[in-house]
């Protein structure tokens, strides 16, 4: 079952479009309580959730908008984001822009995740003023 509506955790919410991309918002809670990996704990529960529901090997699509980004979590992401694939290792293909505030370190850092050169996974960063180039690349079948 998709989701219909928004779902709203504590600092992350996740809604799927008409379009059939996720999108994910942290909330400025968050930021303002420090609880940035309870955040990320959030984000990726979500994820775990949509592995489990969507199954037929179609690409998912994620939108994550990162309005504050705090670079010191980075480390922290990668552990989730290895235990995640760990966990779900027949999960289907994945698609992810991640918008970030700073156009500035959205190259850098989309720069850094394509030396990776991903084949089941792509994942590209942009700029916040990038979001609609962002939408674009998330919807292509390439």
């Amino acid at each position: 079952m998709a989701i219909a509506k928004p779902v709203s955790g504590t600092y992350c919410t996740v809604e799927k479009l008409d379009n059939g991309v996720y999108q994910f918002e942290f909330s400025e809670r968050m930021r303002t309580e420090h609880k940035v990996r309870a955040g990320l704990d959030e984000f990726f529960d979500q994820i775990a959730e949509i592995y489990e529901r969507e199954s037929g090997g179609q690409v998912l699509r994620f939108m994550v908008l990162i309005e504050h980004s705090r670079l010191q979590e980075i480390n922290y992401s990668i552990e989730r984001a290895k235990a995640l694939y760990k966990g779900h290792p027949h999960r289907p293909p994945t698609r992810t822009a991640m918008v970030v505030q700073q156009d500035n370190m959205a190259r850098l850092l989309d720069t850094f995740i394509q030396l990776l050169h991903q084949k089941r996974d792509k994942v590209r960063f942009f700029g916040l003023s990038q979001r609609n180039t962002a939408m674009d690349w998330l919807l292509r079948e390439d």
